[in-house]
């Protein structure tokens, strides 16, 4: 079971990284919006946001590894 104080700040750590997402995207038009959460043990230590702004159209592409 997940301790109430590790939800609590997962929560927290989850609901800025989405209040910077929802900014990030009214305000900006094109680019890449990443937000990394780092977790140690359970438990969110660092919240890492940035926006990138690409000035020509290029193509996107993904990679999905299956285990």
């Amino acid at each position: 079971m997940m301790n109430i104080k590790h939800e609590s700040e997962i929560r927290k750590a989850v609901n800025e990284a989405h209040r910077y997402l929802e900014e990030t995207a009214f305000e900006k038009q094109h680019g890449d919006i990443v937000v990394t959460i780092t977790m140690f043990r359970g438990e969110p230590v660092k919240l890492t946001t940035s926006y990138c702004e690409h000035l020509t159209k290029r193509r996107a592409t993904s990679l999905v590894v299956e285990k």
